[in-house]
C-alpha cells in the first residue's frame, strides 16, 4: 500500500504563477480542446487540491502559498467535469477525488486553532464533490458508485480508528473528515436516486451499492463520529453553550437524516445499536447525552425529509422506538440527563400516538 504523500504547498508550477486571466484563459483552452490526458488530469487535480488546502491554511494563520484562488479552482473542475464525456470514467474520477483534498486533509494539519469544528473544514469541498459525482453520467448511483466503493469503504472505516480520548488532535480530524465525506457522498447519492424516481414519500429507496456489509459499515462510522463527538464535548468548555452544541449536531446529523430515512431498515439498526451501547458499561455521560440529542433531532428532522410519517406507517418501527426511549429514560433517570431522558420518551410518545 502506498504510503500518503504530504502536500508541498511551497511547490508550484507555472500556471499558478500566472495572472488569473491568463489562467483562466489556458484552463478554457483545455476545455476546448477536450480529452484531457490522465497526466494532465493528475495535474490540474493537483492545483485544485493545493488551492483549498492553501486556504484553510491562510485563513487561519499568517502562512501564505503560492496557489490559484478558489474561484479559480472551481472553474478548472467545472471544466474537466465538462469535458467528462471525452475521458475514461477512472481518470475522471481520479481528478474529482484527489483535487477534493479530502484524501490528505493536510489544511488540517496546518491550522494553528484544533477545534471540533474543524471537522467541518471540507464541506464545500464535500459538497462539490457530491455534486460533480451525482451528476457525472445517467443513472450514476448504477454506474459511478459501485467504482468509488473501495474509497468509499475505506473512508468510512476512517472514524472507526480513532483511539479513545485522543481528543481533536489532526489525525483525529482527519480521520473524522474522511467518515463525513463517505456519508455526505452516499447521501447525496440515496437523495439523488430519490429525486429522480421521485419517491420522496416511500418508507425506502433501493440502492444498487449498499448491501449489509457496507451498510454495517455505514452505521459503525456514523457511530463513531456521534461517540468521537462526545469526547470533545467532555473536553474544555467548548460545548458549554447549548447552542453551539444544537449547531455541531445539526451539522454532523444532516447527512445522516437522509440516510436513516431511506436506507431500508436502517433506522431501526440505529436505534437498536445505540440502545445496546448505552446500556453498556463504561460510556462516558456526554456520549449518553450526545446519542440522545441526536435521536431527538432526527425525529424531529423535517428539512430535507420528514421522518415522522415514515414511523406512523410502520408498527414494527414504533415498538422498536418506543423500546429504545423507555430503556434510555429508565439508564438516565435520577442523574443529571434524566430531564433529557424525559424529554425523548415524551417526544416518541407523542409521535407514536399520534397514529392511533
Amino acid at each position: 500500500r502506498k504510503k500518503r504523500k504530504k502536500a508541498n504547498l511551497k511547490q508550484t508550477c507555472i500556471l499558478e504563477r500566472l495572472p488569473e486571466q491568463v489562467q483562466k484563459l489556458a484552463i478554457g483552452l483545455t476545455g476546448l480542446l477536450q480529452s484531457p490526458t490522465e497526466v494532465t488530469a493528475k495535474q490540474l487535480s493537483q492545483i485544485c487540491s493545493k488551492s483549498f488546502i492553501s486556504h484553510i491554511a491562510t485563513t487561519d494563520g499568517d502562512q501564505e502559498y503560492e496557489a490559484v484562488s478558489l474561484d479559480m479552482a472551481n472553474y478548472i473542475r467545472e471544466v474537466v467535469h465538462l469535458s467528462r464525456r471525452t475521458m475514461p470514467m477512472p481518470t475522471y474520477l481520479s481528478f474529482l477525488l484527489d483535487g477534493s483534498g479530502i484524501e490528505l486533509t493536510a489544511g488540517i494539519s496546518l491550522m494553528q486553532k484544533q477545534s471540533p469544528d474543524n471537522v467541518f473544514l471540507y464541506d464545500s469541498a464535500i459538497d462539490q464533490l457530491s455534486r460533480f459525482l451525482t451528476t457525472s453520467c445517467d443513472k450514476a448511483s448504477q454506474k459511478v458508485l459501485p467504482m468509488l466503493r473501495p474509497i468509499i469503504e475505506k473512508w468510512l472505516f476512517a472514524p472507526t480508528k480513532i483511539k479513545e480520548n485522543e481528543g481533536a488532535s489532526n489525525e483525529t480530524m482527519r480521520l473524522l473528515v474522511q467518515g463525513r465525506s463517505a456519508i455526505s457522498i452516499l447521501s447525496a447519492f440515496t437523495w439523488d436516486d430519490v429525486l429522480s424516481h421521485n419517491c420522496a414519500d416511500n418508507d425506502f429507496v433501493p440502492s444498487t451499492i449498499l448491501d449489509d456489509k457496507l451498510d454495517q459499515l455505514l452505521l459503525n462510522s456514523i457511530l463513531s463520529l456521534c461517540e468521537v463527538s462526545g469526547s470533545f464535548w467532555s473536553k474544555g468548555s467548548y460545548f458549554d453553550d447549548t447552542e453551539a452544541q444544537q449547531l455541531y449536531l445539526a451539522k454532523l446529523m444532516g447527512p445522516v437524516a437522509v440516510l436513516l430515512r431511506y436506507r431500508k431498515g436502517m433506522l431501526q439498526q440505529f436505534l437498536e445499536t445505540v440502545s445496546k451501547r448505552v446500556a453498556a458499561q463504561g460510556m462516558s455521560e456526554t456520549v449518553v447525552e450526545i446519542y440522545m440529542k441526536a435521536i431527538l433531532m432526527i425525529l424531529k428532522s423535517k428539512d430535507p425529509v420528514l421522518m415522522t410519517s415514515m414511523i406512523q406507517r410502520s408498527d414494527d418501527l414504533q415498538k422498536v422506538l418506543l423500546s429504545v426511549a423507555k430503556s434510555i429514560e429508565t439508564i438516565v433517570s435520577g442523574g443529571p440527563l434524566a430531564h433529557l431522558g424525559g424529554k425523548l420518551q415524551h417526544h416518541v410518545n407523542t409521535i407514536c400516538s399520534s397514529n392511533q
